[in-house]
């Protein structure tokens, strides 16, 4: 389903004499609202989803202990904590929640944008430079987008690289302390 709503790169080219190119601007701006919103609603359902089985996995662990059933079946142990490990990672590994949250603020910008120059208001009240303006906002949007996402993916590296600095100073100055 997803992969068939993908954008498809044609729809985002403009061809055509300036009327035309507006309306063609506008399906585009519409596919891109419907491209954000799909992959914000599949990364927020998967989010979801995955966060459910790791609560219940982890959950069972002293459920189960409760009962005396893991006396006779110890492997269930690991493998309760072992997918509730694997989970977490998962969400982890593909930003999920961030994504969510990126691709929906972009969705609902764009939105906004585009009712702003369809009801003609401000920036978009002087018919004469509303529809380059329009573009122009559109455009710097969705490249603010991709900055974003770029900056939480290094951002997470740099956390980890500040992180694992700040432990090397806190060695550090506990050794000088013990000299």
């Amino acid at each position: 389903m997803f992969f068939k709503e993908q954008k498809n790169i044609d729809l985002y080219m403009m061809h055509g004499v300036a009327e035309s190119r507006e309306q063609e601007y506008d399906d585009t701006v519409k596919n891109y609202i419907r491209y954000y919103h799909i992959r914000s609603r599949w990364c927020k359902n998967n989010f979801y989803f995955l966060s459910v089985v790791k609560i219940v996995a982890l959950a069972l662990i002293p459920v189960l202990q409760a009962m005396d059933k893991l006396q006779d079946h110890g492997w269930l142990v690991v493998a309760l904590s072992g997918g509730g490990l694997l989970v977490d990672s998962l969400i982890s590994l593909f930003h999920l929640k961030e994504k969510w949250q990126l691709y929906r603020k972009t969705c609902t910008i764009v939105s906004a944008e585009q009712r702003k120059f369809a009801a003609g208001c401000e920036p978009y009240h002087e018919a004469e430079t509303a529809f380059g303006r329009y573009v122009k906002n559109v455009e710097e949007i969705i490249s603010d987008e991709s900055r974003k996402w770029s900056d939480t993916v290094s951002g997470n590296q740099t956390k980890k690289e500040k992180a694992v600095k700040k432990r090397k100073k806190g060695k550090q100055a506990k050794a000088d302390e013990e000299n």
